[in-house]
């Protein structure tokens, strides 16, 4: 007998609806026990090859009974060797799975089901291989008495969907924490990360971003679009996002930008994967890092070990990264420019570049911020 008053589309409806909100989500597993006048229900994934039981969500359960399921009773239940050999998707009770007295003759079903006054059961496998699984067991108390056919039968209608709805539970999931992992990735690193859309409006933009686009000395915020302070590289950056967007849609661009007494700025600009457009909202195009030769920290003797620089090359390698000039650089170690020229092209010789911007593409990734590629 279904519990009077539950309608299994509306099981249905409330799985996928809590595939989104996991309030909902409880909200329908309750319904689904109804549906096969149940009490407690279990979701949960176990390794099979250990029995360490992972994800799990319990109502009107107690927790502490899981628990102690997985710390002291999986090797006993003498229900899960027989549950092995059952297909995916095809709900199973005690009376399906053994013989009522070998249940009944094990220290598992006294000392535990008992115990607990879970001594009924109806699951099903949701996902079943070799590492992982995926299962729900909904329990009965001595009084209620063991599940029949009809509510077998009335879990295998909605099993397609609950498990459809934990796939898409997982991918929403998986999604959210990709998007996570990159904020959290984007505020950790020194350079500023910023997320543009087609007309260069500003998506997000990290920490350090902000307060470079705050500074204003090479970018700048201007009605939510991203400018650059300078016309030569404001021409240069729109020439860029005119060939990247069009013949080269894969290339990044390193681009350097000068500041009045400072060492420039360095631009990685690279165009987003393209995906459908949304709705509603402007759809990410590019993302452009911003990294600061003042702030950088490159690893020279790392630099040096990869690409078998001496010492004085290493010295100008350090510099040039800082942004010096080659002429700075000179009065910094106390050579002439010449020298340090001389240096720099076996430099640029050496890490198979051609220019300081292709250079510091090299040299970044020696602190943790590269780009993908790069161009003049």
């Amino acid at each position: 007998m279904h519990r009077e008053g539950i309608n299994i589309l509306d099981v249905v409806d409330g799985l996928y609806a809590g595939a989104w909100n996991h309030e909902l989500w409880l909200g329908a597993l309750t319904r689904l026990a109804d549906l096969v006048d149940g009490e407690g229900t279990i979701v949960f994934s176990m390794n099979p090859s250990n029995g360490d039981i992972g994800r799990h969500d319990v109502v009107r359960a107690d927790l502490s009974v899981l628990q102690d399921y997985q710390n002291r009773w999986i090797a006993a239940d003498p229900r899960l060797e027989a549950a092995m050999t059952k297909p995916v998707g095809v709900s199973q009770t005690e009376q399906t799975l053994l013989r009522a007295e070998e249940l009944r003759s094990s220290a598992f079903f006294h000392e535990f089901l008992l115990k607990n006054d879970m001594p009924f059961f109806i699951a099903a496998w949701l996902r079943k291989d070799r590492l992982s699984s995926a299962t729900i067991s909904i329990q009965r108390s001595r009084e209620r008495g063991p599940f029949q056919q009809a509510q077998r039968s009335a879990l295998d209608r909605v099993i397609p969907h609950l498990t459809r709805a934990l796939e898409i539970k997982d991918h929403v999931q998986s999604l959210e924490l990709r998007a996570q992992h990159w904020l959290d990735a984007a505020e950790a690193s020194p350079a500023g990360i910023v997320l543009l859309d087609r007309d260069l409006r500003i998506l997000q933009a990290s920490r350090a971003a902000q307060n470079l686009l705050r500074d204003a000395s090479v970018i700048r915020c201007e009605g939510g679009h991203l400018r650059l302070t300078s016309p030569i590289d404001e021409r240069r950056f729109r020439d860029y996002l005119a060939d990247g967007s069009g013949a080269r849609p894969n290339r990044a661009a390193v681009l350097s930008c000068r500041r009045a007494g400072r060492s420039p700025l360095f631009l990685t600009v690279a165009p987003v994967s393209q995906a459908d457009e949304f709705w509603l909202r402007p759809a990410p195009a590019w993302i452009l890092s911003i990294r600061d030769p003042e702030s950088l920290r490159i690893d020279v003797a790392a630099l040096a070990h990869a690409f078998n620089l001496t010492p004085a090359e290493a010295r100008v390698a350090k510099l040039l990264a800082e942004g010096l000039t080659p002429a700075r650089i000179a009065e910094a170690v106390g050579s002439s420019t010449h020298t340090v020229r001389t240096h720099v092209r076996a430099l640029y010789d050496k890490t198979a570049t051609n220019s300081h911007a292709a250079f510091m593409r090299i040299a970044v990734t020696f602190s943790g911020l590269a780009g993908d590629q790069s161009a003049q």
